[in-house]
């Protein structure tokens, strides 16, 4: 079984930076893109259409790009620490935008892309942007 790059995205600079990052590596070494959005649902709060419409906007931008390359999307929904480990399980690498808080920081607020480093088996690239 082939396993993707995947790229976990927000919404945010440093998430479109991870999603360029990824789809440089999956391009140099032949494998497919899934971008994937982790969120926990709000109660009384449904933006499945929205995300799903960011997702899709995301996958063809990078098609734009990269013509040749695979482009899947997921919307994973659930605690998303726990849907980015099970995301990098199926993954050749998980790929997430980071702030680049220091290490105290970032411990301090919880970093999710920290947490995900932490207890992921699979490797994991943070990216910054600019």
């Amino acid at each position: 079984m082939t396993r993707p790059i995947t790229v976990g995205v927000d919404g945010s600079a440093e998430s479109l930076a991870a999603v360029h990052w990824a789809a440089r590596e999956a391009v140099r070494r032949s494998l497919a893109l899934r971008v994937v959005h982790a969120w926990e649902k709000s109660d009384g709060e449904d933006r499945t259409g929205d995300v799903r419409e960011a997702l899709a906007e995301t996958a063809r931008e990078v098609t734009g790009r990269h013509p040749d390359l695979p482009v899947n999307t997921d919307l994973l929904e659930g605690d998303r620490v726990d849907a980015l480990v099970a995301a990098a399980a199926d993954a050749e690498t998980l790929v997430l935008g980071t702030r680049g808080h220091g290490a105290i920081v970032g411990f301090l607020l919880g970093s999710v892309g920290q947490q995900v480093v932490a207890e992921s088996a699979r490797p994991v690239v943070l990216v910054r942007a600019g």
